[in-house]
């Protein structure tokens, strides 16, 4: 008979060790149903509560599924639950012990939306080509204040600037043009830190020595070229009296041009923007479409949904550092499997596969497998 390694009550096991070495204050009863509840998530890649539990087993087996669903739902209204410090403890266990491959360190923030039912701001960090959540906060609805306010948006920024304190790195900020406040750039700036901000074409503007004029009406003014960016090392942002740099760019593949505001140099900001598309948008593409579809959901109050969010972003982690890990031991892994990283799509051309579903196969190659392999449940996370 063969063995199975990397059982449900193994890996469960490992969490649990995990989530209470980094967050002591934890219950036993949630101790016991948080390592599962992920487990189930990942195993269904499904949020809703029932995939989940068909995808559980022992403890659970020999307990009514409506039963295990009552369970589950008294845990995600349970308000004594702490989302927020739960997850903050395990990113600051997972910083702490992450080495940087390079200096620099992109952050992106933006909104996302689970249908017209929640909001959420969440700022990234990028990891090889995608990235990780550091940050977030949910919001009833898709109209609500609470969720724009510039105070919310410099209090991320601010947790990510503590967060990476001591490790000599460079900080870069990347936000969309719903994001070109000065009060954000300020912000920013004053931590020492740099921004690449994406501004509207309408945004009035002067800049000095202009083709032999000192003040052009707005940004969309200027005349950008194919192939060739434009750099302003001094501008001045009139709507809101602010001087700050400029970088202007246009390719065949935008319709509009792209004006980015930074205060760093500013022969690197298009370069340096252009790395928010891979980060946080595969985040929500994971949390969505390409994971965990999110947006099937059914729970309606903050509370719950705060949770399930909170441990959908936990199993982002966990599927993304397997993946990073793989990917810099693959060849520890050559004798039992190899993961193809790229395939070809309907058109012909390559998809390459990103670090959450390397990670994905992995885990489904390594849970319950006959084949001795290692399925880490320590979060350390390699640069890539």
């Amino acid at each position: 008979m063969f063995k199975l390694y990397n059982s449900q009550s193994q890996i469960t096991s490992d969490l649990s060790k995990f989530f209470k070495n980094v967050f002591p204050t934890i219950s036993k009863p949630h101790l016991k149903v948080i390592p599962n509840i992920i487990l189930g998530m990942v195993k269904a890649e499904s949020v809703v509560t029932t995939d989940i539990i068909k995808k559980i087993k022992d403890p659970w087996s020999d307990i009514q599924p409506s039963s295990i669903e009552r369970k589950f739902e008294r845990f995600f209204n349970n308000d004594k639950f702490l989302p927020y410090n739960f997850y903050d403890s395990i990113i600051k266990y997972i910083i702490k012990n992450y080495k940087l491959k390079n200096k620099n360190v992109y952050i992106s923030f933006d909104h996302m939306y689970c249908k017209d039912k929640f909001t959420i701001f969440l700022l990234s960090l990028r990891i090889g080509k995608q990235g990780i959540p550091l940050w977030f906060r949910c919001f009833k609805d898709v109209d609500n204040s609470e969720a724009f306010k510039l105070s919310l948006i410099n209090q991320g920024i601010s947790y990510v600037h503590t967060l990476f304190k001591g490790k000599k790195c460079n900080i870069i900020f990347l936000a969309d043009r719903w994001f070109n406040f000065r009060e954000i750039m300020q912000h920013i700036e004053s931590l020492g830190d740099t921004y690449c901000i994406r501004t509207k074409s309408n945004v009035s503007i002067e800049i000095d020595n202009y083709k032999d004029s000192d003040m052009i009406a707005s940004i969309s003014d200027i005349e950008p070229l194919f192939s060739k960016s434009l750099y302003f090392d001094s501008v001045r942002i009139t709507s809101f009296k602010f001087q700050t740099k400029l970088a202007v760019s246009k390719t065949d593949s935008h319709k509009e041009p792209f004006f980015i505001l930074t205060n760093g140099n500013t022969r690197e900001a298009i370069k340096h923007y252009g790395y928010r598309f891979g980060s946080i948008e595969f985040i929500f593409k994971n949390q969505k479409s390409n994971g965990f579809y999110l947006e099937s959901t059914k729970m309606r109050n903050i509370q719950s949904f705060t949770t399930l969010f909170t441990l959908v972003c936990i199993a982002i982690l966990w599927l993304t550092i397997l993946g990073s890990d793989y990917t810099k031991n693959k060849s520890h892994f050559k004798n039992c499997f190899k993961i193809r990283y790229s395939r070809k799509n309907g058109s012909g051309n390559k998809r390459t596969f990103s670090l959450f579903n390397t990670g994905l196969f992995f885990f489904n190659l390594a849970f319950e497998s006959t084949k001795y392999i290692v399925l880490k449940c320590n979060f350390l996370l390699y640069d890539i």
